[in-house]
């Protein structure tokens, strides 16, 4: 049973409502079904209004809804209300809700009750159904559609929740929650001041713990740092409520409860007067940070104003250089009171209960009071002292808002996380030895429920393969990071038993440092047991093959299909069920299995070497729904000719839904690449955009392209070689967004003329081209590289093949700087490149660049 709760604006202190038991579901199916054949006249008379879908402070989008009804239908004593709830996500099976409250006795008014529920989903389209019922079976019914999606800048957080999934609110944050992928802060502080939004409150209620939990949450997933430092302090009772110099996910309950215990009421005037004054407590606190021999890289002051208002001197020391320090200031936004009858729950609870104050949008109205005033407080003079910026927060939205723009205000010199981590187990029996060439696994680790291994295993098997039947008529679009990082400590060769046990350490990926990161986007697709690319959004794969598209850096095949199918393949790699495990609070079946090499189609290139190896994994596999979640594969030690020891690679499944049905594809996959000399490589594969492909558009595996073919088909245009052509790119590039393969479009800075000044094509024409390398280079100093090619320019109205080289003056001009327009390096390409425009932005930003070519043969 889960209590009652408050859905506030600010600090909304829902507690998450539970997900219905199987055994549960035909009741209430039933429950939904006789409900819509009641008569009008013997219904319960209820006014539903639907909450719409929102970010809530732990950055998840949080929906429900209230539900006014009558008091006078309930007049007397031992009344109760049964409300259900039935989620269906676009393409997926429904998800079920349910909670009964007991009504305390009701006396004869005209009043309302109002109950309400909330829970998190992802982004997607969803069906609501809503049933009430009270103790005689009265129903009362409700249905709405939601859209739930981010908005602007939300749009740039990270995803917590996957899109079509239905949640429960958490009560507390989990112990592992996802980061940001890249590199990371190296060492942050956060001053957090637990006091109660509004400051004149006498304690710290639960919704306002819940909000300063949920943000802090929030602040270090989209900010990840290899070490946080985190104070908690009280300004009024002048203490510290908690230090933690290591700060994890899993130092969030006790937070929470330091923060509960506060009793901002009671004052011990013994104990008060050997503690320092407020004003000194604070200055104490920012002192030690801002001076110390090995400060943080930023400072982030959050939690509610103060009442103090005093100017406290930065009291900062001379010739000490003051890190970055941010203010976040959290407010209150008040709504319209509402007093109703409390509620008393039990069962499987929703969010929410009679007696719940209805929800605000957010946005203020006439009636609302922001609290509290426009006059600074000491918090806010101290960080302005600093040099710092001080937001207020009154809603998730700001936060969002708030956090990106700090964002791009720290430094990071830390290595990315190992995105690859292990998963927690659960005691379990020892694992059973491997069935030779059979899907079933051995019996010596018994599951808790009921459910049979061997037949999860073969129900996870058929749906696969099944699934491989129509993969070859779908398409996506992969996007993929590229991180490569180098051992702080220098490269040495050294044997890969050594450097693969020293991966294991704790403190392995402390070792290494970020070295470079590029961003790469295509169109995959499968094909005769191979998976073939082509750059995003080209009218056919003409490209083929991985590396023809990304000759440089270590790649793999095989996330996309082609792992997934060659584990099920008709010679079965032979598995053995390991017991259950919990993976990220879910209860999962665990196999493990194995591919030798003279059975395997897993292809692994590093450099210039492609290599067949065999591999071993695990799956990891939903008893329940017999869902497929996770496949993690680690390959046998390559050959030296590769130039490193090992892959791994973790790959998460979903249902896909297309036009007729729905698809078992991979939603994010992770390779890591161990190198034989301490370096590392590791890729982030996105797969989004899929796609079935119909008569009207379908895939051309086998016809070569004819590069000069144009948009009308027809073919041969081409200008002569050797006229110069101006051009000013139009489309904006965003290092961290944009990536190669992505389309780029410019116009031309004056008309192309031939010998004899005929204009062949006229200034201002469009200009189409490509993306061919976006990276970033954290060496000595950081350095941003975009590198595109030119390909198609309009004329009359007809896009047509276009061939140049780039006009590169003579070593001499480029020290006297004339590569340099609009603050952009226009340089020498790499190995490859010679047809390709290089920039170095010193920014993170692209925009308005002017480059000079020549018209050159195809």
């Amino acid at each position: 049973m889960v209590g009652l709760a408050a859905f506030l604006l600010l600090g909304a202190s829902a507690y998450g409502q539970s997900l219905v038991e199987l055994s549960q579901i035909p009741a209430i199916q039933k429950a939904f079904d006789e409900a819509a054949s009641v008569a009008p006249a013997l219904r319960l008379r209820c006014s539903v209004s639907p909450v719409r879908p929102a970010l809530n402070f732990s950055f998840r989008l949080q929906t429900g809804y209230v539900a006014d009804i009558p008091l006078n239908q309930l007049a007397g004593p031992g009344h109760a209300l049964t409300t259900s709830l039935r989620v269906t996500p676009e393409g997926r099976p429904p998800v079920y809700f349910t909670k009964t409250e007991i009504l305390p006795p009701v006396p004869e008014t005209k009043a309302d009750a109002e109950t309400s529920g909330a829970w998190i989903t992802g982004e997607g389209n969803y069906n609501v159904e809503l049933l009430i019922e009270d103790d005689t079976q009265r129903p009362c019914r409700g249905a709405w559609k939601i859209q739930a999606h981010r908005n602007g800048s939300e749009a740039r957080l990270l995803a917590v929740t996957p899109a079509g999934a239905v949640e429960e609110i958490a009560q507390s944050n989990p112990v592992a929650e996802p980061v940001k992928p890249g590199p990371r802060i190296a060492r942050l502080t956060i001053l957090l001041h637990a006091a109660p939004l509004v400051p004149s409150m006498a304690q710290l209620p639960p919704g306002d713990v819940q909000t300063l939990i949920d943000s802090l949450g929030s602040l270090l997933r989209e900010l990840p740092a290899q070490t946080v430092r985190l104070v908690a302090f009280n300004l009024d009772q002048r203490i510290e409520v908690l230090r933690r110099d290591e700060f994890v996910a899993a130092d969030m309950p006790v937070l929470r409860e330091a923060l509960g215990s506060l009793q901002l009421a009671l004052v011990d005037y013994k104990s008060m007067r050997d503690r320092p004054e407020a004003p000194q407590l604070l200055a104490g606190l920012v002192r030690a940070e801002v001076a110390s021999p090995h400060p943080p890289d930023a400072l982030v002051i959050m939690g509610p104003r103060t009442r103090l208002q005093e100017d406290i001197p930065a009291d900062v020391p001379p010739g000490v250089q003051t890190p970055p320090v941010f203010g976040l200031e959290f407010v209150r936004t008040l709504g319209r009171p509402s007093v109703m009858f409390p509620g008393n729950g039990r069962g499987r609870g929703m969010a929410g209960g009679p007696g719940m104050r209805r929800p605000d949008s957010g946005n203020p109205g006439p009636n609302d009071a922001s609290l509290p005033g426009p006059v600074e407080d000491s918090i806010g003079r101290m960080i302005r002292r600093l040099k710092g910026q001080t937001t207020i927060i009154r809603t998730p939205h700001d936060l969002a808002d708030a956090i990106q723009r700090i964002d791009v205000r720290i430094s990071r010199t830390a290595p990315a996380a190992d995105p690859i981590a292990p998963v927690v187990r659960t005691p379990k029996a020892e694992p059973a030895a491997e069935t030779p060439k059979a899907a079933e696994p051995a019996e010596a680790a018994v599951p808790t429920n009921d459910e049979d291994p061997v037949q999860v295993l073969m129900q996870v098997r058929d749906r696969a393969l099944e699934h491989g039947q129509n993969i070859p008529n779908h398409t996506c679009v992969e996007s993929m990071q590229r991180d490569r990082y180098e051992p702080i400590a220098g490269r040495s060769s050294k044997a890969c038993a050594v450097l693969l046990a020293r991966r294991e350490e704790g403190d392995a990926q402390a070792r290494l440092r970020l070295n470079s990161t590029d961003w790469v986007r295509l169109d995959v697709a499968f094909d005769r047991h191979r998976e073939i690319y082509s750059w995003a959004g080209a009218s056919r794969f003409e490209e083929g093959e991985l590396d023809e598209l990304i000759p440089e850096g270590a790649s793999g095949t095989g996330p996309f299909a082609t792992l997934l199918l060659s584990i099920f393949s008709p010679r079965y790699p032979r598995y053995s069920f390991e017991g259950e495990n919990q993976v990220e609070g879910r209860r999962l079946f665990e196999y493990g299995f194995r591919v030798p090499q003279d059975e395997s189609s897993y292809r692994v290139r590093a450099r210039k070497d492609w290599v067949v190896t065999g591999y071993s994994g695990k799956l990891f596999v939903d008893p329940k729904t017999t869902e497929l979640v996770r496949l993690v594969v680690h390959t046998e030690e390559l050959p030296p000719v590769t130039g490193i020891c090992q892959t791994a690679t973790m790959l998460e499944f979903g249902a896909v839904r297309l036009e007729s049905a729905e698809y078992l594809l991979p939603k994010v996959a992770r390779q890591r690449f161990i190198g034989r000399e301490g370096d590392e490589g590791e890729n982030q594969m996105n797969f989004s955009a899929c796609r079935e492909y119909q008569a009207e558009s379908k895939v051309d595996f086998d016809t070569p392209a004819e590069s000069s073919r144009t948009a009308d088909g027809t073919a041969g245009w081409e200008l002569p070689a050797g006229l110069p052509v101006s051009i000013k790119m139009t489309t904006v590039v965003r290092i961290g967004q944009a990536a190669a393969g992505d389309r780029v479009e410019g116009r031309l800075q004056q008309a192309v003329q031939d010998e004899a000044q005929k204009i062949l094509v006229p200034a201002g024409a469009l200009v189409e081209g490509r993306l061919m390398r976006v990276e970033v280079d954290y060496g000595p100093r950081t350095e941003n590289s975009v590198v595109l090619r030119w390909e198609a320019v309009q004329v009359g109205g007809v896009m047509r093949p276009l061939a140049l080289t780039p006009y590169r003056p003579p070593i001499g001009l480029r020290n006297e700087g004339s590569l340099r327009r609009r603050g952009v390096d226009f340089e020498l390409p790499q190995p490859g490149e010679s047809r390709y425009a290089v920039y170095h932005p010193p920014g993170s930003v692209l925009e308005g660049a002017v480059s000079e070519w020549f018209t050159a043969k195809p």
